[in-house]
């Protein structure tokens, strides 16, 4: 067996992302409303405006400090931060003057805080829900003796209580990962991977991500990660020499699929079974 060691992510990989949202939507928008001292019809309307927008464009992405670091669709806590971030960037340059009346307007590095804060604060009124065979998969894992480990930008304790609820307490978990950070400083690994159907190359420079994938698997050739997000999950590890499986929701596409399957040590998953099986031939 080359690979000893599975790294997955949680949200959207092993849970259903629009089962689980419960009061998430409601407590983010509340609690973004209270830190800008804004009024939440007025709110609501410009909200209204910038995702309508990001979904009218396929070259918009996530953005933060300048670089996209995720598509705008990928999933709804992705689409909820990157819908904020966009907001609060167009508050800065006062393009919503008129409709919006904020008592504070955070700069850059700011912003990223409290779209942040909003999240782990609101994530805790999730309903998470599991998959169909997600469970499974992860019993499968455990009974091969796979050293799993659950690397996700949420909260630790959150997903902790979770796992521990579906019989998993002993599975470790690293919260908080930043998967979408971008630095670039970091010049161990070029800028990005050109994706072939892709209009801008997938960024690469991710460094706290690399520190958490170099933390659990040192040796890159014994592990492989599993995810639903492509360029927030896959695309460093994959380059690192990591085997990686995208796993099958509404949100890939079709260049991600072919991207994956086309890849030597990639998969496009349609079931857990056919993920745990590429996990085992590995």
């Amino acid at each position: 067996m080359t690979i000893d060691t599975v790294i997955c992510d949680f949200d959207g990989t092993l849970t259903d992302s629009e089962a689980s949202l419960g009061g998430f939507f409601p407590e983010y928008e509340r609690l973004f409303i209270e830190a800008l001292g804004i009024d939440p019809s007025s709110y609501a309307r410009a909200l209204g405006i910038v995702q309508t927008e990001l979904r009218a464009d396929p070259n918009k992405g996530w953005e933060l400090a300048g670089h996209i670091v995720a598509p705008i669709n990928s999933d709804p806590f992705a689409f909820n931060t990157a819908s904020h971030t966009d907001l609060l960037k167009r508050l800065r340059e006062g393009r919503f003057e008129g409709m919006l009346s904020p008592s504070y307007v955070p700069n850059e590095k700011q912003a990223g805080e409290l779209t942040n804060k909003c999240h782990l604060a609101a994530y805790g009124e999730k309903n998470i829900v599991f998959r169909d065979g997600a469970k499974r998969f992860v019993e499968g894992l455990l009974q091969v003796g796979y050293n799993v480990t659950i690397v996700s930008n949420s909260g630790t304790a959150a997903i902790e209580k979770a796992l521990e609820d579906n019989g998993f307490s002993n599975i470790p978990v690293i919260g908080m990962a930043r998967k979408y950070l971008i630095d670039p400083s970091f010049t161990n690994v070029p800028v990005g991977v050109n994706i072939p159907g892709l209009v801008r190359q997938a960024l690469l420079r991710r460094k706290l991500y690399n520190a958490v994938l170099e933390r659990i698997c040192p040796d890159p050739s014994k592990g492989v990660m599993v995810g639903d997000n492509f360029e927030l999950d896959l695309v460093l590890p994959l380059h690192k020499g990591f085997a990686g499986v995208l796993t099958n929701t509404p949100a890939a596409v079709g260049y991600e699929i072919d991207y994956m399957n086309a890849h030597p040590k990639g998969m496009y998953a349609e079931t857990f079974e056919q993920a745990l099986s590429f996990i085992r031939e590995r």
